[in-house]
């Protein structure tokens, strides 16, 4: 995964046809920029940076994410 550009084919991103939030943090070591393709190639997704986190956001800012989760999923 580190040693390719892409991972995934970008033509699987657009088979997602389930709801779905990207959530990346502001310190994280995916960049902003793969973050927002990823978001642009998945039809209604949602896309999500969180201040002050890397990509251990669970552990970082636990309250946070649960808090935005649980708005995702019962909103």
């Amino acid at each position: 995964m580190w040693h390719e550009e892409y991972y995934f084919p970008k033509e699987l991103f657009s088979q997602i046809h389930i709801p779905l939030m990207l959530v990346f943090g502001d310190r994280d070591i995916i960049k902003p920029e793969h973050g927002l393709e990823m978001h642009r190639l998945i039809k209604g997704s949602q896309y999500c940076v969180l201040p002050n986190t890397s990509h251990a956001v669970f552990r970082e800012s636990p309250d946070l994410i649960n808090k935005i989760t649980l708005d995702f999923f019962f909103r």
